[in-house]
This record gives C-alpha cells, sequence and structure tokens, in this order.
C-alpha cells in the first residue's frame, strides 16, 4: 500500500514535465516550473513561462506562446509584457470570476488579466491552445459546447499569425527592446485613409505607409496583404495582378509578419525542416521611413550618407535638419529632361493613357509638370501601359532599387551643365573624367552604368561603386567589402598605372545601418590633386568656365585659359579676377560718384544760403565779375578730370591717394544756371542731380 501510494506521487510528480496537456482548467494551472507548459494537439504551439533571449536579468519571467521546439524560443505572444514576474513564483490561472490571470504564488498579485466584464462560472471555464497559436477561453457548456469568451488572437502583441485578420480595432505594438517585450515606440496597423493600406507609427506619428509607393508593388507584399486580410480567395479584378508563381509562394504554413522593436514590419517565412526564419519582406529600410531625405532629394541606402539632392537641385537644409535636405531649384522649369534609372518616388499627382512620347510631351506641355514614368506593362494578362506625372514637390525618392523603374525630372539645362554630366542623380564635374570626351584624361577611371544610374571607380582590385563626389572639397567616396579591403582603418586598394599622380587613397570608415544592424556599410575616402584648366578644341568647349577662352598657351596644349586680369582659381574651378581688381576699380568710381554728388549738395546749401543774405543786385555783380574766366575754368576742370581718370599713370598709388578736382561755388552755378529745373536731370538717394 505504501509502495503504491509512493508510485501515485512520483507520477504527480512527474506530470508537469510531460507537457502532454494543451488546455488549463481550475485545478490545473501552469506554474513557473521547469516542463509544465501547454502544447498544442499538433505540437505546433507550446504556452509556458519564459525568459527573453540575451536577457541581462533572468529572474524576468514571462508568459509567452512561441513554436514548439524552438530553442532559443520564437516567441509570438506575452501576456504580462509590462510586468514580469520574478524566477519561479509566477502562476497562470483561472480565478474565482472565470478571468484568466497572470499573479505570484507568494501574495497572488495579479500582473495580467483577461479582464472580462462578465463574471463567469469558474469551473466551467477552459482555456486551450490550438495549433493555430491562438489561446482561446471558453465557457463549456452541459452539453459539452463552448462558447469563446476571450482569444489571445484579438490581442496581439507583436506577430500577426495566419488567421487572424487586421481591422480597426487590431494592431501590432513592437517590444521595448530586443530582450524586453514591453510596449515599444511602434505600431502597425491599417492606413485610415487608403483602403487596403497599411502604416506603422512612431510614438503616434506617421513613420511608413504601405501606399506611398502604391504604383510599385512586389510579389511578396501581395501575399503579405492577403494573409492580413485572412483571404483565403482572390477576386478576378485582384488576381490579374498576381505573378504567375502567386500560387507557389502564397503558402502560410509557417508564415509570421513581425514588427520589430527598430520599427520594421517583416514577413518571414520558415521552410520545411529548417530552423532558420527566412524575411521575404521587410519594410521600411532606412529609406523606406516617410520623407528621410526632403523634397526633390534621393536616398540610397547603400551609401552611409544616404541623401542628395536631384541633379539640378541645391540643398535649402543640412542632411542632419529634421526635415532632411530640402532641395529646391532657383530656376524657372525647362525643357529638359533627366533620366533616371531604378527609382521610386511617393505617389504621383496624376495618370494618363499615353505611349511613351505622348507622356513626355504631356509633361513638357503641362507647366507645373516636374517629373514623369512610364512603364510598358510585360504581364501577358493586363497589357496596360502606365505614364505617371508628378506637378507638385517630389517626396519619398529612392534610387538604385531592384523594384524601381526610370523616373524623367524636368529641369533647366544649365543647372546640369559641366563636367561629365550626370550618372543617374550622380553628377561627375571637372576634372574627372570618364572618357576622352569629357574631363581630364589625367583624372580618368570613372565609367557609368547606364541601366542602374551609378557611378564606378575603377582600380587594380575592379570597379567599386561611386557614393558621393565633393567637388569642392576635391574628393570622392567608394563603397568596399570592409574584410577585404580594409584593415585597422587602413585601406589596402591598389591605383591602376598612372592614377596614383592625381588620386590619394584615405582611410576607410564603417556604420552599422540604423535599421539593419546585420549590415555594416563601408567606405574609402579618396583625394584628388588640384587640376589645370580644362582642355578644349574651341571656344565652344569653354563655355562652362566664365571669362576664358581656347588657348594654346605656351605649352602647345589648348585649355580655357583665363582672360586678361583674371586667373585659374583650383578651388571654385574657374576664373577669378585677379588680386580683385575690377572689385577695387568698381569701389573707386562709386567713391568718386559719391565724393561729386557731395559736393554738390553742399553746393545747393551754400547758394540758398547766399541767396538770403545778399541783395539781388549784389549777386549780379558778382556773377559778372566772375563770368570772364567761367567758361575757361569749367572746361579747365573737366578736363583734369577725364585726363586723371584715363591717365595710363593711373595706378595703385592713385587708388590709395584720391585727389578728388576742386570746383568752385560760382562754377557750380553757372553750370546748372543757378540749380534750376531746366538744368535738373532728376533726383536719387542723395539728392536731385544737376547737368
Amino acid at each position: 500500500m505504501f509502495k503504491s501510494l509512493l508510485l501515485s506521487c512520483f507520477l504527480l510528480l512527474l506530470l508537469p514535465l510531460c507537457s502532454c496537456r494543451d488546455h488549463i482548467t481550475l485545478e490545473h494551472p501552469i506554474r513557473d516550473i521547469p516542463g509544465d507548459t501547454l502544447v498544442s494537439e499538433g505540437k505546433t504551439f507550446e504556452l509556458g513561462f519564459f525568459t527573453p533571449g540575451g536577457s541581462s536579468d533572468p529572474g524576468r519571467r514571462y508568459i509567452g506562446i512561441w513554436y514548439h521546439g524552438s530553442n532559443p524560443p520564437t516567441v509570438v505572444w506575452v501576456a504580462n509584457r509590462t510586468n514580469p514576474v520574478s524566477n519561479g513564483t509566477g502562476i497562470f490561472h483561472i480565478v474565482d470570476d472565470g478571468n484568466l490571470v497572470v499573479s505570484t504564488r507568494d501574495n497572488n498579485k495579479s500582473q495580467w488579466t483577461t479582464a472580462l466584464g462578465v463574471p463567469s462560472n469558474s469551473r466551467s471555464i477552459v482555456v486551450k491552445l490550438m495549433d493555430s497559436g491562438n489561446l482561446i477561453l471558453s465557457n463549456v457548456s452541459g452539453d459539452g459546447k463552448p462558447t469563446t469568451l476571450w482569444q489571445s488572437f484579438d490581442y496581439p502583441t507583436d506577430t500577426f499569425l495566419p488567421g487572424m485578420k487586421m481591422d480597426e480595432g487590431l494592431h501590432l505594438t513592437s517590444w521595448k527592446k530586443e530582450d524586453d517585450p514591453a510596449r515599444g515606440f511602434y505600431v502597425f496597423q491599417l492606413d485610415p485613409d487608403v483602403r487596403h493600406h497599411y502604416m506603422i507609427k512612431n510614438q503616434s506619428s506617421p513613420y511608413w505607409k504601405s501606399a506611398t509607393y502604391r504604383t510599385y508593388s512586389s510579389d511578396w507584399f501581395l501575399v503579405v496583404t492577403d494573409l492580413l486580410s485572412n483571404s483565403t480567395g482572390s477576386s478576378p479584378e485582384r488576381s490579374k495582378y498576381y505573378p504567375k508563381n502567386y500560387s507557389r509562394i502564397r503558402d502560410w504554413r509557417n508564415t509570421r509578419v513581425t514588427l520589430t522593436f527598430d520599427g520594421k514590419v517583416q514577413l518571414l517565412k520558415q521552410d520545411p525542416g529548417k530552423d532558420q526564419w527566412d524575411p521575404k519582406w521587410s519594410e521600411p529600410d532606412r529609406c523606406g521611413v516617410l520623407d528621410v531625405c526632403g523634397n526633390f532629394a534621393s536616398c540610397n541606402k547603400e551609401n552611409i550618407s544616404p541623401c542628395r539632392c536631384l541633379p539640378g537641385f541645391e540643398p535649402k537644409t543640412s542632411y542632419d535638419s529634421p526635415q532632411g535636405l530640402e532641395c529646391g531649384s532657383t530656376t524657372p522649369y525647362g525643357d529638359h529632361f533627366l533620366d533616371l534609372m531604378m527609382m521610386k518616388a511617393g505617389n504621383p499627382d496624376d495618370e494618363v493613357a499615353k505611349n511613351a512620347s505622348e507622356c513626355m510631351e504631356h509633361c513638357r506641355t503641362t507647366p507645373k509638370c516636374r517629373a514623369f514614368s512610364y512603364e510598358e506593362n510585360d504581364n501577358e494578362r493586363t497589357r496596360e501601359s502606365k505614364c505617371w506625372v508628378w506637378s507638385g514637390d517630389i517626396e519619398n525618392i529612392q534610387e538604385f532599387t531592384a523594384d524601381g523603374r526610370n523616373l524623367s525630372i524636368r529641369v533647366s539645362p544649365e543647372n546640369v551643365r559641366g563636367g561629365c554630366g550626370n550618372c543617374g542623380t550622380t553628377i561627375i564635374p571637372y576634372p574627372l573624367s570618364k572618357g576622352q570626351k569629357c574631363g581630364d584624361p589625367s583624372y580618368s577611371g570613372f565609367s557609368c552604368n547606364v541601366s542602374t544610374g551609378q557611378v564606378y571607380f575603377n582600380t587594380s582590385n575592379g570597379p567599386f561603386r561611386v557614393t558621393g563626389i565633393n567637388a569642392s572639397a576635391l574628393s570622392f567616396t567608394i563603397a568596399v567589402n570592409s574584410a577585404d579591403y580594409c584593415t585597422r582603418g587602413s585601406s589596402n586598394i591598389t591605383l591602376q598605372p598612372g592614377q596614383s599622380s592625381q588620386f590619394r587613397i584615405g582611410r576607410c570608415r564603417s556604420i552599422q545601418d540604423p535599421l539593419l544592424l546585420s549590415t555594416q556599410l563601408t567606405e574609402v575616402l579618396i583625394t584628388y590633386s588640384p587640376p589645370r584648366e580644362p582642355l578644349c578644341n574651341s571656344n565652344k568647349d569653354c563655355l562652362d568656365f566664365p571669362s576664358s577662352s581656347c588657348d594654346a598657351g605656351y605649352e602647345g596644349a589648348n585649355r580655357c585659359r583665363c582672360i586678361s586680369r583674371f586667373k585659374w582659381n583650383t578651388t571654385s574651378l574657374n576664373c577669378t579676377s585677379a588680386n580683385g581688381d575690377d572689385a577695387d576699380n568698381n569701389k573707386l568710381l562709386y567713391l568718386i560718384f559719391t565724393v561729386v554728388v557731395a559736393i554738390i549738395l553742399v553746393g545747393m546749401g551754400a547758394f540758398y544760403y547766399t541767396r538770403r543774405m545778399s541783395a539781388n543786385e549784389q549777386e549780379q555783380v558778382q556773377r559778372e565779375s566772375i563770368s570772364g574766366n567761367i567758361a575757361l575754368r569749367l572746361y579747365d576742370g573737366e578736363k583734369r578730370v577725364k585726363e586723371w581718370i584715363s591717365s595710363s599713370q593711373f595706378g595703385e598709388d592713385d587708388k590709395k591717394r584720391i585727389d578728388v578736382p576742386f570746383f568752385d561755388l560760382e562754377i557750380i552755378l553757372e553750370a546748372t544756371n543757378n540749380f534750376s529745373d531746366e538744368s535738373k536731370l532728376g533726383q536719387g538717394g542723395f539728392g536731385p542731380v544737376y547737368k
């Protein structure tokens, strides 16, 4: 008898270790002891107490649901996400009013509850874990039929599972940190403004919207939208846009949508027989965040500094400003279009039914049109071509994207002239050269991939993508693989023969992609020597370099050499006034004009004063006494001024020591006919001006 009792007690002790039950009753709660978990009938999901992977505090324990057999647990739902319990003290059980509660055994303090409004008979309550991952609290009637009172699918945390349905009342909330399931900063939900689209909010502010690029679609996004809407079938209107292999990829087994703690929504899929979860679709990357670069600025997620203005536009702010670059153009719209490849842009303002040539002409003849994009649809079932136009500010521009297409930007030709022109969104300035027809051949090594719109710099190690060119600093950066070409910050890239005279390899710089922490971006800085004047064949080649003309010079090579009184500036790469002579001359002439006008004003004041103090007869006598030599003195004064200004002796000393000619008041009175209205030429800021 004693042995039988001992065996029964031993079996009871082993019962929690079996993990053979899929439900909780009033008498059988879940305790925070090893092996005491629920396992769904098909062994797909498991529920129990856990500590988040990588947590620095193993004492923080949570009730959660994870994929059965995953190690560490792949958690899809957490109950007490804001109120963890201490290690070994937690209990997950049904209380007297029928609610499911997480509490502690020592003081029975509730840390989480289902908060059912209407009390139920706790003895008829059953909580069951389903193979879908749904935890259902039911009231089982006398005939054995369950009535659902609460289910975890209505209260997800950061994960959406097949069988849920995203509607106005359901949203995902990110974890606070990778090892902290408390409510984080990001929320994924339906977009209330655009039907069948979704958005992410960052602390209540819009952070990402699927509708931003609704004219661009991917195979996997169609899977995501069907999954979120719990769609079991597709309408004919929708199915015509599905890819040919859609029936194969639309397999929802071992599929989930997760909102990460750093604000990315991902579609994850686990292939049969593998432990790895592969991200099939993820948004946003660092360039998908709303308005990350501002208007008329493109974003390249592969660059350390991702934002730059489109060709023909200038930055209004720095990249560090909250509004991004906010690029603009100071010239009117032109009739010139720049074709940019692999581009994405925010939603167009209009869509018109045009062919390729009509699409461009429509934009050209529409005054406010800033860009257009034409796509010849290759879908055999639709045969629909599209012409999109943008009439206002262009936002959310991305470059070098796999799902991008051609974007033609309307610019003024003078804004993109010079150097080797543009390759995609990059202007290749003088002296950098991508061939014999542009730039300085001694600065060669650059090439343009027309299909991608990316610039490359060719070295002995091969071509490297150019991530940015700073013409004012005479430098550019290239993207490299840190493991292959960087050692402790130093680069081991080798230049081609002949390049070392102009280019200098700098150090490596690396950062982690802020939205893809597993990805490291590395760039190498390369500087180049200040160039000489551009080579030319005729004066036409020098139009981009004002105050220059095509001339052979003493060494016999035709270059755009600066004309007289100008010299070549290796910083601005242009002809500038030698020693600022033009500025000094302008200042001198302005000084002479000012002094002369001042004398006239003084004379006017003296005239009126004299007129009041003297009799008319006395004034007449005075004028007659000097009339004999007035003409001679006037002529002599004018001659002195002309000779002085035009004199070849007019040198630097004269500029520093100006001897202004002196005129007697009588001469001024005679010349202006006593300041009569007939002699008045007009009036400016200094007062009346007389002939």
